[in-house]
């Protein structure tokens, strides 16, 4: 009987053993699918970094993280994670863009790991997907208010994709109705000549312009060569704020004086803003911290609880992350980030600078 005892408790200590390595010891695998080419290549750059320096601070031996391209593609996107997943099997994935987040959803959902996601999620459920970023469903509300506090006669163009148009219903949400002249929904133009032209032809005194970086240059290039007398104003947003110089060099920075941007609330902390600055020589933008605290998130779950159980604590109403780079991170119960107050910001003098 003793004997049986005592090997019941040595294969016991062997199981405890087993248990604490496969939640303690094992290499986390993460990916991160980013725009590194295209349009939003600036945001793939400053993920890469702050992945790199999560990689440093928490040592290669405890995580190992790979990178890939969608250049901002959907498609692309689900080639990416099923890469990821079937060659580098990854334990969860970092994803930047809201169609990318979206296309790629049912296939987390399916392996059940995490997704965190960097932009907006357009579609808010109980899934695997945990947004990292403060919502957005505040900023275009306010934006939409400050704007028509200012300017009677709004015409709201936008992008026909989902999430500009989301963007846009924010925007007249917050609006006084009565300023509306119209809700303009434009599909992805080579030249948009035609279509600012027939907005000018409604006399708006503002343009409110919602879409992809590219298509806004080309939009704001048109309706400067239209508007040669500078009637007309335009909206400014996050990404006016994260690329100014491609702004002014397309409308001009006498047409974007006074123009006002509100933006996602402040989330990194200065220590990681001025570290991140002395190792890349740059500042760092919206994403990066973000990055960088998903990486720990997920490492920290990792010691404590096996892989498939991540996405249940993660959507626990008591899961709360304790960071260092960007704050604590709680979520709402369909897995978007409790919201940090949007700041407001106005182009004056060459530059953005925050009421």
């Amino acid at each position: 009987m003793r004997k049986k005892i005592v090997i019941g408790v040595v294969v016991l200590a062997i199981g405890v053993l087993i248990l604490n390595t496969h939640t303690t010891n094992k290499k986390v695998k993460i990916g991160i699918i980013t725009p590194l080419t295209g349009q939003y290549a600036m945001y793939g750059e400053v993920n890469k970094n702050a992945a790199a320096m999560a990689e440093d601070k928490f040592g290669k031996d405890n995580v190992e993280i790979y990178v890939e391209d969608d250049a901002y593609d959907a498609k692309k996107a689900v080639s990416a994670y099923k890469k990821l997943r079937s060659i580098n099997d990854v334990d969860a994935v970092i994803v930047l863009g809201a169609p990318s987040i979206q296309s790629i959803a049912p296939l987390t959902d399916a392996d059940n790991i995490p997704l965190l996601g960097l932009g907006v999620t357009l579609v808010y459920k109980k899934d695997s997907v945990f947004q990292l970023l403060p919502a957005g469903n505040t900023v275009e509300p306010l934006s939409g208010k400050l704007y028509s506090e200012k300017y009677n006669s709004i015409v709201v163009a936008h992008s026909n994709a989902e999430l500009f148009t989301q963007n846009a219903e924010g925007f007249i949400k917050g609006m006084d109705p009565k300023d509306l002249i119209a809700n303009v929904s434009i599909p992805p133009a080579s030249d948009y000549r035609t279509e600012v032209s027939k907005i000018l032809k409604m006399n708006p005194d503002l343009i409110s312009v919602n879409f992809p970086l590219e298509d806004s240059l080309k939009f704001l290039k048109a309706l400067r060569v239209l508007d040669p007398e500078k009637k007309v104003h335009i909206t400014c947003d996050f990404t006016t704020e994260l690329a100014p110089d491609k702004f002014i060099e397309a409308f001009g920075a006498d047409r974007l004086e006074g123009c006002i941007s509100v933006f996602l609330g402040e989330t990194a902390s200065g220590d990681f803003k001025k570290e991140y600055k002395q190792r890349f020589g740059i500042d760092m933008q919206l994403t990066g911290d973000s990055v960088f605290e998903g990486i720990n998130m997920i490492l920290d779950l990792s010691k404590k609880y096996p892989r498939d159980e991540w996405v249940k604590q993660l959507s626990l109403p008591t899961y709360v992350h304790k960071g260092t780079a960007t704050g604590d991170i709680k979520f709402n119960d369909d897995g978007t980030r409790l919201d940090n107050e949007p700041v407001v910001s106005v182009f004056k003098e060459g530059k953005f600078k925050r009421i």
